[in-house]
């Protein structure tokens, strides 16, 4: 403050910005709080829910070389039970069970043979549920309510952070999602937004046999073995040797 103004001036400016200081962080601290405890609630459905399936639509939007906007879409489809997963994205296959996280990239030829992983990375870019992430990165979390019980969730970062903005929507009671929408900075002039849309939830029993990871290798005499469908596959970081069934 400039050393001109009286110091009666000084107290009263500095008392209001503490207060105002102290009600912004008291804000932002309860939004995280909360926001923290409804992404518990949505991440439970992915990795304690005994059968759920639905599907979703990616969208992207970013400058090409010349600024002008392109848009771009895929279809991907999931199945998750007591964390197991099955999704198909595009052309990409993954299979996680209680011993192997395994995604089989079609147009590449390859295979990612790797130990289980939290169900919930594969829908959310990032671990909200982490502490250094939300201090590091997230200035505040508020909540807008809709008439037909959906929940949004708007999630700002801080300045440094590649993040630009992020929004959930859900089901306030099923706490199921909607859509999800972020920004990430590519560039100083350029964002990505993503947005994913859900659809087409089930609670049907899925059949357990889609889970195995059987149809891609087995493993034998401390080998993988892969199967002959993927014979000249390149497997990406194997922990154990490789063999192929066909004898490539």
């Amino acid at each position: 403050m400039n050393t001109s103004v009286i110091n009666s001036l000084k107290t009263l400016m500095a008392v209001c910005a503490v207060c105002l200081f102290a009600n912004t962080a008291l804000c932002q601290f309860e939004g995280t709080v909360q926001g923290k405890l409804e992404m518990i609630n949505i991440n439970s459905n992915f990795t304690t829910a005994p059968n759920l399936s639905f599907d979703v639509k990616f969208f992207s939007k970013q400058k090409d070389s010349i600024g002008a906007y392109v848009t771009d879409s895929i279809s991907g489809s999931y199945k998750i039970s007591n964390n197991n997963l099955w999704s198909m994205i595009d052309s990409v296959k993954s299979v996680q069970n209680a011993q192997y996280r395994v995604t089989v990239y079609e147009q590449d030829s390859s295979i990612y043979i790797g130990q289980p992983d939290d169900i919930a990375k594969s829908i959310f870019p990032n671990n909200f549920l982490d502490s250094n992430f939300l201090h590091n990165e997230v200035s505040n979390i508020v909540f807008t309510n809709y008439e037909d019980n959906t929940k949004k969730m708007t999630i700002s970062f801080k300045s440094e952070s590649p993040y630009l903005s992020y929004n959930l929507y859900y089901n306030d009671s099923t706490f199921l999602l909607n859509k999800m929408e972020f920004d990430v900075r590519e560039t100083e002039t350029d964002n990505l937004t993503i947005t994913l849309v859900f659809s087409n939830y089930s609670t049907s029993a899925i059949d357990p046999t889609i889970f195995s990871t059987t149809p891609f290798f087995t493993e034998k005499n401390n080998k993988y073995v892969i199967a002959a469908a993927y014979t000249g596959y390149e497997i990406i970081n194997p922990a154990k040797e490789i063999e192929y069934e066909a004898g490539y």
